[in-house]
């Protein structure tokens, strides 16, 4: 080939070639953004509309159907899912994939414009969203102070903390949870109103009217022009009770007359604790689009530099910090590449004794590497989870072709002793193998880059930066190395290499000839075995069938699951009482988790989150008092303290996990009677998902409730189940006030003024704002206390008639009816549902429980013809991912053979490459069973993977089968001349890439990552 020789002889400039793309590769590197994983874009657009004070039945009829009505005829809507809560109603719209997130989301805006007429009056404007996979909290502060009340540290922690915060770039929000938030509070007397004839509607708008900064146009006086202005705004919380008041009677009143004014604040709904102590927590979200690193050291730095200006005995720590986990993890697969390619070198040294041979090797890993990097920067990929898992893959991939040249200008070498013409027949000779090889692995990964929806989009940094890796190793293997070894053999030669390896040692001597004499016998084990499965085909044909067949028991009792559990070092803990539980008896429950959180081993801190929770949608924008969360922080596993464990009577090290955390919490809160309560690990990305869950739909609700019940309880009958729930939840005691039509309209009055009146007198109104010191606050109109905690004073409510002119009692227009309701109303594609949910054990596989939970309950015949389910969370993922990597694979099969069949200009020798395929995933499925390992996304990667690589060695064998018999060899010496030839090289790149993976699994990060 001239360009050898070409390469060769301008040495210098070859040189400056791959100095070039080395260069540019560490610059792209530094150019990088850090981040737990891939930007991800999910056609998903939130409709949130808040109606205050309502029950879940009046949301779901009054808001929920009237937007699914309108939002239903959009074209390409996949999934539409509801939950009507107390006071919100939540429409989740999933598109089809590919669907464009942005016009979605101004159709579903268009729609929801054109139903808002049909809203009830005082439903707030629907908040229409799309939803943001990626903006997710990296940090979160917990603020406390020895010296400020609770509402004097909510107002400092609002305008001097939060606003700080949200400057930073890339911070999207910062959430302020816990505290006091100061309101006006007017507090009406039932009894004055009734005898001066006023409704709080009336009182509302006479403060509303009264507190106002009114233009009036412009006034012209000669040459001057003066603004008109009406400045009218209340200067005090005093001046509210100067507000005037017309009563129908003609009374002219004041505000104070009726109401008392109080300086107070909003009704508590929410508690936050850092480490058992009053906190307010500060969650920063990162916008979808910044790297979690960057945004969290920017946000630390930021709170440094408040703190210098701290008031005394306010205090800050940090509760949670995302950036923590992902740098030890990203350093610990960033390790693993490096002790890779020392190993992969190190394998090339056993095999060649030359530590000359050995060094082009490693240069030739790092300069594919580096240079990977550049198209990784062009893309605008970032360095995280995936792209780093491609980059430990690709160190077992690029050293294979600079294996392949370098055993082949070696061979050549000790037959000629000439460097030249081995640097030049050698790299010939397998010039069309190394290109074959390498255009079969870009072919193999090109298909993980361009799978559709999700995975697609998470694992397209994957293939491609592989792919980079491979060219750019093909480019490395046919330049550096024919040029590194031609000038390692006229300047050492094989003498001075055994001298210098006597100098680093006879340790290192004995292991190589060690080695050599086990591969001389292994050499000549194997062409006996090779020529005794020559000359009997049938055979080997036979037990290679009977092997491959093993392959669908093997796959039957394997576990499958979407995505491996690792130790991130969080986990929670979701605390749910009876729905009419107070904030204050959630809170008791919650001091006592956290009591049993004390003695717990490795607990760096926990954040405790009262009335708020982090399991889903639908509970957070409820803000419910039953429901709280605690997140607990560990430290990461390097700083994690070495415990001893028994296996059998050995004492081994150890240092407890994530997963013995959980275990040991959900062992201890059994103890805490009154609640319901779950210990599971946090999700890396978005929303956690069960990796059990089915969502269940049938119109007639009674028939729902008791499938799901079944349906449930065969569920929890699974081994290696936990958390099982429904998504039901019985409601709040409810009563209900129905209206005598007849009897209202001979009064003067009707239902919406009824229902408007009892809506400000038991749930409060905001007619209007209170502005001091550049900030404003609600101005509310409340029923007293002791009104408000008492049925009686229901019952005895005086409400105007405008016929009679004269207060009449609630009684004598209404019905009062006692019912329960349900907590919230699902419904999925407009049908009502309930969904049926569980964890699993480590080393249990979400897919196995959900294939085996089908089973069963097909066996008993739980579901009724009108009831159907659809797997939701990692269920509805796992489908999703086995159809997208079947086509993947089915993808990279064609395009090898289409490569195959290009390169030996042949439509039979890809076929007889690719038949070692079917035997390598049988093999590959064992040994999965038998380490423990499940069938998940990283098996099916690791299943590709090994299809490249397979294919790669039986390239080499069919390509000097080729150039044997060229050379007037028949088929079977042939054969065997290239088995026994090729040997070395195989193995060489077989163990290498062993050696180059074996170091992922030394790290917990790398380990779940490959």
């Amino acid at each position: 080939m001239n360009w050898i020789a070409l390469v060769l002889r301008r040495h210098v400039f070859t040189v400056m070639i791959l100095a070039f793309f080395t260069v540019v590769g560490l610059v792209s590197y530094s150019r990088l953004v850090l981040n737990m994983m891939p930007q991800v874009e999910i056609p998903i657009v939130a409709v949130l509309t808040i109606y205050p004070g309502a029950s879940p039945d009046v949301v779901a009829e009054q808001v929920t159907s009237k937007l699914e009505d309108a939002v239903s005829n959009i074209e390409g809507i996949d999934d539409l899912n509801s939950y009507s809560t107390e006071g919100a109603s939540l429409l989740t719209i999933t598109f089809e994939e590919g669907r464009d997130i942005d016009i979605a989301a101004q159709d579903v805006r268009d729609k929801v414009a054109l139903a808002k007429p049909e809203l009830p009056e005082d439903a707030e404007e629907p908040v229409i969203t799309k939803a943001d996979i990626n903006a997710i909290p990296v940090v979160a502060f917990s603020i406390t102070s020895a010296s400020m009340a609770p509402r004097e540290l909510r107002e400092f922690v609002d305008k001097r903390i939060k606003d700080s915060l949200e400057q930073v770039t890339g911070v999207a929000q910062v959430q302020l949870i816990g505290g006091l938030e100061r309101e006006i509070r007017v507090v009406l007397d039932p009894a004055k109103l009734d005898a001066h004839g006023l409704t709080p509607e009336a009182v509302g708008g006479a403060i509303a009217a009264g507190n106002v900064d009114f233009p009036a146009g412009t006034l012209k006086q000669g040459p001057l022009e003066f603004v008109l202005k009406v400045p009218a705004r209340f200067r005090s919380a005093h001046e509210i009770g100067d507000a005037v008041i017309f009563s129908r009677r003609g009374e002219r009143l004041k505000v104070r007359d009726v109401a008392t004014i109080v300086d107070s604040t909003k009704e508590v709904n929410t508690k936050s604790r850092y480490n058992g102590i009053s906190a307010i927590a500060v969650t920063v979200i990162k916008r979808s689009d910044a790297s979690s690193v960057s945004v969290s050291r920017a946000v630390k730095q930021r709170m440094r530099e408040l703190e210098k200006v701290f008031p005394h005995g306010v205090d800050s720590a940090v509760a949670y910090d995302l950036s923590e986990w992902v740098v030890h993890s990203l350093d610990d697969v960033k390790l693993a590449i490096v002790l890779g390619a020392i190993l992969a070198s190190f394998v090339v040294w056993l095999f060649v004794g030359r530590l000359s041979f050995a060094i082009p090797i490693t240069l030739s890993i790092l300069v594919s590497l580096i240079a990977a990097f550049s198209p990784m920067h062009f893309f605008g990929f970032s360095l995280n989870f995936v792209s780093l898992m491609a980059i430990a893959v690709a160190v077992g991939l690029v050293i294979d072709d600079a294996i392949v040249v370098q055993e082949s200008i070696i061979r050549v070498h000790e037959e000629t002793g000439d460097a030249y013409e081995a640097a030049t027949r050698g790299t010939a000779e397998v010039g069309l193998a190394v290109l074959a090889c390498t255009s079969t692995l870009v072919a193999v990964f090109l298909p993980v880059a361009f799978m559709k929806g999700m995975m697609g989009q998470i694992f397209k940094e994957f293939g491609l930066t592989v792919a980079f890796a491979v060219i750019f190793s093909l480019l490395v293997s046919l330049t550096l190395i024919p040029l590194a070894s031609s000038q390692t053999l006229k300047a050492w030669g094989v003498t001075r290499a055994r001298v210098l390896m006597a100098r680093l040692g006879a340790p290192l001597m004995a292991i190589h000839y060690g080695f050599a004499r086990f591969y001389e016998w292994l050499q000549g084990f194997y062409t006996r075995v090779l020529d005794a499965a020559l000359r009997r085909p049938g055979t080997v044909i036979f037990w290679a069938a009977v092997f491959f067949l093993l392959t669908f028991p093997v796959l039957m009792v394997m576990q499958k699951g979407f995505m491996p559990s690792y130790d991130t070092g969080t986990f929670q803990i979701t605390i749910e009482l009876p729905v009419e539980s107070s904030l204050q008896r959630t809170d008791a429950k919650v001091q006592e988790v956290e009591e049993l959180l004390t003695g717990l081993p490795e607990v760096k801190g926990y954040l405790s989150m009262v009335g708020q929770s982090v399991g889903g949608v639908m509970m957070s924008i409820a803000g419910q008092t039953n429901l709280a969360t605690i997140a607990v922080v560990m430290p990461p596993k390097k700083e994690r303290k070495l415990h001893l464990r028994w296996w059998g009577f050995i004492p081994v090290p150890y240092k407890y996990t994530q997963s013995d955390l959980i275990e040991m919490m959900r062992q201890r809160v059994k103890s805490v009677a009154g609640a319901k309560i779950t210990v599971s690990a946090v999700a890396e990305m978005g929303q956690r998902a069960a990796p059990v869950q089915l969502s269940f739909t049938d119109p007639d609700y009674e028939k729902l409730k008791r499938v799901t019940a079944r349906a449930q309880k065969i569920l929890a009958g699974i081994p290696g189940t936990v958390n099982v729930d429904n998504s039901e939840r019985a409601g709040k005691l409810e009563l209900s006030i129905r209206p005598r039509r007849d009897r209202l309209a001979e009064l003067g009055m009707n239902p919406a003024m009824l229902g408007q009146t009892l809506r400000v007198l038991y749930h409060g109104a905001t007619f209007s704002t209170y502005r001091e010191g550049g900030e404003e606050y609600d101005i509310t109109l409340v029923f007293p206390e002791s009104s408000r905690y008492e049925l009686a004073s229901l019952r005895s409510l005086k409400l105007w008639s405008p016929a009679l002119q004269e207060p009449i009692s609630l009684e004598t227009v209404a019905d009062l009816e006692l019912t329960q309701a349900p907590a919230a109303i699902q419904h999925y594609n407009k049908i009502r549902s309930i969904d049926v949910y569980a964890d699993v054990l480590p080393g249990v596989g979400g897919g196995s429980v959900l294939n085996e939970w089908r089973r069963r309950m097909k066996q008993e015949n739980v579901l009724p013809v009108t009831t159907s389910t659809t797997a939701l969370g990692e269920a509805r993922m796992y489908g999703k991912m086995m159809a997208q990597f079947t086509l993947a694979l089915i993808l990279g099969i064609i395009f090898t053979y289409m490569v195959l069949a290009s390169q030996f200009n042949s439509y039979r020798h890809p076929f007889t490459i690719m038949m070692s395929l079917p035997l390598a995933v049988t093999g590959a499925l064992f040994f999965l069973l038998i380490c423990g390992k499940g069938f998940d996304t990283m098996g099916f990667l690791g299943i590709i993977l090994l299809m490249g690589l397979v294919t790669k060695n039986a390239i080499l064998l069919v390509d000097f089968t080729n150039q044997a018999r060229a050379r007037g060899l028949d088929l079977v010496d042939a054969l065997k001349d290239a088995g026994s030839k090729r040997l070395r090289p195989i193995l060489m790149t077989s163990f290498a890439t062993i050696a180059a993976l074996l170091p992922t699994d030394l790290f917990p990060a790398a380990r779940a990552c490959c």
